[in-house]
This record gives C-alpha cells, structure tokens and sequence, in this order.
C-alpha cells in the first residue's frame, strides 16, 4: 500500500464525481445543462468501472503488477480532473444566476444557424466571472481529452477516436437507463459554454454580445476552424522577406534571422486572431443585425481607448477597426438593407426611424473619419513597431472581402433577420412601458425584439430618466433597468407568441359588441367590455394591456390569468426576526429569508400543508389610469385547499405581473405547474381617471418576478 500508486483513490473521486453530476436534475436546471452532464456521466461512469477492474489486478503481491496498470489509472484520472473542473459551468448555469429567456434564445439561433452538417449542436450559457466574453470549445476539450490509448486500449469497445468512443460510450450508457428515450441515441457532437459578464444582473440589452461567442462556435465546429482556412490564410500571408525588409528598413542594420523569425511569427498569430474575432463578428451580425451593432458600439466605445491601433498588440481588431467592418457589413452586406428600412419610414416615422437614420449616419461619418496623424515621426524600435503593426494591418484588410463571402456561405441572405414593421409598434411598446412583443411571433423574433430594445433606449431611455439626471444614481439607472426588465419579459415569452398559430384578436373581436359610450361608464367589466378595452390602440388612454393575450381568458365578468415559472419560496436561515416597516430587516428578509426557484415548462411546484410561497402571473397587465383590478382566486382550486391571494386591489396604471400569495390550508401536497389558469382578474371602471402623478411609479414598476 506505502509503495503502489492508490488506484482506489481515483475510484473514490470518480464516485464522487458521479454523485455531484447526479446533483444537476432537470427539476432545478435546463435541459441543456442535463444534456451536457449526461455526456459527462457516460464518461464518468465507464471511467468508475475500468478503476475497479484495475483495482482488482493492481492487488497482486508488490513489483507483480505492470506500470501500465498505474499509468492508465492516472490517465483515467486526469480525464475525471478535467471534467470536474467543468462541473462549475453546469452549477452557473442554474436559472437562478442565468435567465432561462436567453438560454431559450441562443439555443433557436443555434438551430436556426448552426451549419447542419457539422453534427447537432448544443450550448450552454452561464455568467462570466471575469469581466470579458468567453467562448469555452466543449466538444474540441472531450476530442483532446478521450484518448483510445486511455480509455480502449485492449480494443474492446472497437473505437477508432475519440468521436467514435463517445458515441460507443454513450449508446452502452443509454442501454443501461430503464427509460431510453429515443431522441438521445447518439450524444451531441457539438458542445459549447457561452459566458457573458452580467448575465446574473439586468443588463439584458448586453445579451446580443452572446452572439460573437456563438460565431466562435459556429467557426470552430469545422474539422478545421473557418479562421484558419488555407484560402484565407493565403490572402493574408506575411512572408518573412517583408519583416525582413522593414527591420532593415527602420533600424538601419541587417536584422539578426532569430529576430526576424520571432517578429514574423508574432506578426502570423496577430493576423489569426484577428481574422477569428472579425468572422465572430460578422457571424454576430449576420444573426443579429442592428442589436449586434447598437450593443457592441456601447460596450467597445466604452471599455477601451477609441485611440487604438486597428490591430492591437494582442492581435484584436481596434475599436474603430472592428465597427466599422461590422457596420460595412450591416448596412451594404446584408439582405434588407438597413439604411434603406429606415429612410423608408423617416417620413412617416420621424421621431423613431428618421432618429435612428441619422444615429447611424453619424456612426457612419465618426467610423469614417481620419486618425489624427502623429506629430513627431518614430525611430528606432518604435518605428519598427509601427511598420510591423502595418503589415498585419495590411494583411488582415487583404483578406476582409474574403470574410464577408465566408460569413455568408454559412448564413445565406434569406436566413438573415430583416427589421419589420413590427419594429415599429414594438419601440411604441416600450415607449408605453411594456414588453415589446407582439401577439404571435415569428421563433426567429429575438433579433428584433433586442433592437427595439437598443433603439428605445437610444431614442428614449436617457431622456427618459427620472428628473433629468437630478435624481439619485438609482433613479437614473432605474430607467435603463426598466427597459431591460421589459425586453427579458418578452424574450422569455418568446416560446408562447410563437406557439401561438392563429392570432387571438378575431376571436376577442366577436365578444367586443360595447359602444364608445359604454367604455365610458363605471362599474365592473363583463366580456364585451373587456374585449374592446383589448382592441383599442395602443396610444389610446383607455387601452387594456395583457400580455400575452388568450382569446379564451376572457369570462363573463373576469379575465383568465395564469401561472408563471418564477415562485418565492421562505428559505432556513438564523433570522431570528422581521420588524415589520424596518427597512433593514425588511432587507434581511428579502436577500436571507427568500429563495427564488424556476419551473420550466411541463414542471410543476409541490406546495405542502402550511406552505405560503409567492408566485407571479405569466401575464404582463397594463392597467389604464380609469381601471382597477382584483384578484380572485379560483373556486375550483380553492376547494382543494389552495387560497390564491394578492395585495386586493391593483391599483389604477399598474404596470407588471400581478405577485400571488398562494396557500395550502388542505391536508394533501398540491402541484402547481406553470402556464395554468391560477385566478380570475375582476376589472373594475372608475368614473374618474387617476390622476397621471398620482399613479404608481415605484420600485416595482414593470416587475417581470416576483
């Protein structure tokens, strides 16, 4: 035992390993994050078994067993470190630090985008602890880390790489499950971990930069990564004669040849590196059009000097370098022309297209503009670094048409998003704080549900801010926060518009019999009133906003509301208690004593006996300043033991999801699941409109959670 390696310990972590991959449960998490942990258990678990085969014959008596044995034990090993250390990217990817919206979101542009030859494709997204983009190349890890040597060596699952061993692998692992299901015969052959810093927070008009890691994937899902085509690198060549010659050139002597080869190499990756970021890019903008450019215009123009070299020391692409290849892209590149849209509508759309022609007109003149010449002239080494950043300069501008030819064999032009009308009505939306979604969708609307999103906020946002920037720091950002909260309700809603075939508003308008007149009176609202308060326009006063919107909710006397997959649940902690109207036990109570939980679509809560949790409708109302609401329960919950209450009354221009206290006070468990009819919305007329500064505007304003 003191002089053999300890196979036996490596079995212990490979059980360990599988103990906290079995943690990941499609209850808690997506199922892209169980789809991956099923490809590392496949692995984990085949791993176990061969330890305890080699445990058995490395327990013969000292200097009898092979080294190979203990050789392959700690190759073994080594694949178990590896895929413990990606167990972190399956715990981030909880709903409770990334949104499901975006995960739904980056999985249809993958399906719609991903080249289909390339195999299935899968991606995971989670935060990002380090303030940058990662994208994390799964499939190209497992390729490096499944050796046949390792994990065949006798040749008995017949492998032929490492490809071939994890479809062996999975279909043993997939045989042994009492419940195979079909769609999983073979494993995804495409994995990747998109990060993004900020994905935690609600900074979701960021999201689009999501698109450049994708692009990555996109690229490196090739045999040979797109970047490092022959063809392009052809176009792109720097030949060692060149660095030569400027050397010579600058420093006035002959370069001694390890210099120059060193210089040259360097002078290659930088070259590489920018080809991979600039196709990242296009790719980006291929998918997303107009919200790629908005985001990444924000973000670069304000992390790094806009001083920068067009390729950077590291190899990047400057800032001004890199938008503007994305807007020559964006505007002559794409099908549908941008520029065009917009010029359409100035005219009759001034205050919203006409502003975003010249937003984009003047990006257009600032990327075109001329670097300040420097006032003195380099010498020496600096010189040297200057004509050497040149030739990579060059080089990369040689092979540009190139890209853009590449980008758009993998993403043809029909498959391009194109700005519809549509965009229109959904900046007017948010305009009139709500979501910006339309009663059915297109599953292809997340490109231009995020560029309402960025062109409210250009047009709107900052103007928009409480007290014109006089307010506190939280009352200016309170705004933006909005805006976002607004645009990530309508991304996670996305997967009902667009299941939704037939548009609901013929059905509503057979209910809608009720004069101008009618509207007008008070009392509560039957059917007929509450249907044409839904048809109005959205600029009039009196408009009823639900969203989304069911024909079938609307009852004689009420409006349908259902479940969402947010609920507050009261956590253990050593609170010892809450001072009711103590903002910082209230505080406490908030952060320590609440924990909030997800339920995908087809899940459900379990609510035990004495349970109080808090929940939220799927619906975002838009109460008019002359409505109230109340909330009622359902009889027929009701009388198995579920009371469904909220604060009574809602009041008159309330904006959001309606938060519900939901109650067991039966005797059995109950199991909730979202998207079902949980209460009834009793909507009340007023004879008189509230007045515009008496209406509610504090910090649950557009609440989406609750």
């Amino acid at each position: 035992m003191i002089s053999s390696p300890s196979i036996g310990a490596v079995a212990y972590q490979a059980s360990a390993l599988i103990h906290e991959l079995k943690r990941i449960n499609k209850e808690e998490y997506l199922d892209e994050a169980c789809q991956i942990r099923d490809v590392f258990l496949c692995i984990a678990e085949y791993i176990q078994e061969q330890l305890w085969d080699l445990k058995a014959t490395a327990s013969g008596p000292p200097g009898s067993v092979p080294e190979s044995v203990f050789a392959r034990s700690r190759a073994l090993g080594h694949i178990l470190h590896e895929i413990y250390s990606y167990i972190r990217y399956l715990w981030a990817s909880s709903p409770r630090q990334s949104p499901p919206g975006i995960q739904v979101a980056l999985a249809q542009l993958t399906q719609a985008y991903f080249p289909k030859p390339n195999g299935a494709a899968l991606c995971l997204v989670r935060p990002q602890w380090h303030y940058n983009l990662t994208y994390v190349p799964m499939a190209w890890y497992l390729r490096n880390l499944l050796g046949v040597g390792v994990l065949d060596p006798k040749g008995t699952l017949g492998s032929k790489d490492s490809e071939d061993i994890l479809r062996k692998l999975w279909t043993a692992w997939r045989q042994k499950l009492d419940k195979a299901d079909e769609k999983c015969l073979t494993p995804p052959t495409q994995l990747a971990i998109l990060s993004f810093p900020g994905l935690d927070t609600e900074d979701t008009l960021l999201y689009p930069l999501l698109a450049h890691e994708l692009g990555h994937f996109i690229d490196y899902s090739h045999d040979r990564p797109l970047y490092l085509r022959d063809d392009l690198k052809a176009k792109a060549e720097i030949k060692l004669d060149q660095v030569r010659e400027v050397m010579e050139k600058t420093l006035g002597k002959q370069p001694e040849p390890q210099d120059v080869d060193a210089n040259h190499k360097f002078l290659v990756g930088n070259v590489c590196i920018a080809i991979r970021e600039i196709l990242a890019d296009l790719f980006a903008t291929r998918m997303l059009g107009f919200a790629f450019f908005a985001a990444q215009s924000e973000f670069l123009k304000t992390v790094a000097a806009w001083s920068e070299a067009p390729i950077t020391p590291t190899g990047y692409p400057g800032i001004k370098f890199r938008l503007g290849i994305i807007f020559d892209h964006l505007t002559k590149h794409l099908a549908g022309d941008l520029l065009s849209f917009l010029d359409s509508h100035s005219k009759s759309r001034p205050d919203t297209a006409g502003v975003l022609l010249s937003y984009l007109e003047r990006w257009r003149e600032r990327l075109l503009a001329p670097d300040p010449k420097r006032s003195a002239p380099l010498a020496g080494q600096a010189a040297t670094e200057q004509q050497l950043r040149k030739l990579a300069q060059n080089a990369v501008r040689a092979v540009l048409p190139d890209l853009h030819s590449v980008v758009r064999e993998i993403i043809p032009d029909e498959q391009t998003p194109k700005l519809t009308g549509q965009f229109f009505d959904r900046i007017a939306r948010l305009a009139r704080d709500l979501p910006p979604s339309c009663i059915t969708e297109p599953s292809n609307c997340f490109a231009e549900v995020l560029a309402a999103g960025w062109a409210y906020q250009l047009i709107y946002g900052e103007e928009r801010e409480p007290n014109a920037g006089k307010g506190t720091h939280d009352d200016q950002v309170g705004e933006y926060r909005k805006t976002c909260r607004l645009v990530l309700k309508s991304i996670e809603l996305t997967p009902l518009t667009s299941a939704v075939q037939t548009d609901p508003t013929q059905a509503i308008r057979e209910h809608a019999t009720v004069s101008g007149d009618l509207l007008a009176c008070g009392g509560v609202l039957g059917a007929p009133h509450i249907a044409a308060r839904l048809l109005l326009p959205l600029e009039n006063p009196k408009h009823l906003a639900v969203v989304p919107l069911r024909a079938d909710a609307i009852q004689a006397a009420s409006l349908d509301v259902h479940l969402g997959h947010r609920f507050v649940v009261a956590r253990r902690s050593r609170l010892r208690g809450v001072r009711l109207g103590d903002p910082e036990d209230e505080l406490l109570l908030a952060t320590v004593g609440r924990e909030e939980i997800f339920v995908p679509s087809g899940g459900f809560f379990l609510i035990h006996p004495g349970d109080l949790i808090l929940g939220a409708t799927l619906e975002f109302i838009a109460l008019p300043a002359d409505l109230m609401a109340f909330v009622e329960g359902r009889s027929s919950l009701g009388r198995k033991g579920l009371i469904v209450a909220t604060a009574t009354q809602v009041a008159p221009g309330f904006h959001g999801v309606i938060v519900l206290e939901m109650a067991n006070a039966g005797t059995v468990p109950l199991e909730v699941h979202p998207e079902m009819a949980i209460a009834q919305l009793v909507l009340q007329a007023m004879n008189v409109p509230v007045p515009k500064d008496l209406m509610y505007h504090g910090q649950y304003h557009c609440q989406v959670h609750p």
